[in-house]
């Protein structure tokens, strides 16, 4: 189940809106979902979605705005997905330079739809400027700024980068000798050892910070 993961629905049409909701609802996410862009806006500030599906076409804002606004101001940011009518090339490739990580056209397939944002929650994503958004956990290279439920947290250079790494790379496990070839550089003589205790730091830090233990192989961000 994907309780963890918040989705909200902005749409102009009631019937999309009821349809969407009750099938990522039925798929175990949170969900909410409004009418138009300003009411999007407040959504986003109150329920801190990790993932937007934003239509384009709507009163009082369109989705374009919308997602400006977002991108401007939101913390932390969530993954946007546009869903919309227009089924045009420009339109399309104007989604993604706006920020979007993916652009579905309607009519929806809700079971398509479903294993497509999970497969794009699961992964997280860089939401702006390097920032990288996993689940709950928000890492911002730029102001070596890591957040976690609501709370942010300061690491040590190597910390910071080691668990950056690992988020960037969920899903896979990654062993001691690729971890510390890619922080220190081949080089560079570290032990291998010194891994185990970066991650340890790392949690006494963040106790909740998502990195997995996985014997005989490595460390993993689910």
């Amino acid at each position: 189940m994907d309780r963890t993961h918040r989705i909200l629905v902005v749409d102009d049409e009631a019937d999309i809106r009821a349809l969407l909701t009750y099938n990522l609802a039925k798929a175990g996410f949170e969900t909410e979902a409004v009418g138009d862009g300003r009411a999007a806006l407040k959504m986003v500030k109150s329920f801190q979605p990790h993932l937007v599906l934003l239509d384009i076409m709507m009163p009082k804002l369109d989705g374009w705005e919308v997602c400006k606004q977002i991108r401007a101001g939101a913390h932390p940011l969530p993954q946007i997905v546009f869903l919309t009518a227009r089924d045009e090339e420009e339109a399309e490739l104007k989604g993604f330079d706006m920020g979007a990580v993916e652009y579905i056209v309607k009519p929806v397939r809700p079971k398509v739809l479903v294993r497509r944002l999970r497969k794009l929650l699961s992964q997280g994503g860089v939401v702006s400027d390097g920032a990288l958004q996993h689940g709950d956990l928000y890492i911002n290279p730029d102001k070596h700024e890591v957040r976690l439920q609501k709370q942010t947290f300061k690491l040590r250079k190597r910390e910071f980068e080691l668990l950056h790494l690992l988020a960037r790379h969920a899903g896979q496990v990654l062993d001691r000798q690729t971890l510390m070839q890619r922080l220190w550089g081949e080089e560079v003589y570290v032990s291998l050892r010194t891994i185990d205790v970066h991650i340890r730091r790392i949690r006494q830090h963040i106790p909740q910070v998502p990195i997995q233990t996985i014997p005989g192989r490595g460390y993993m961000m689910p």
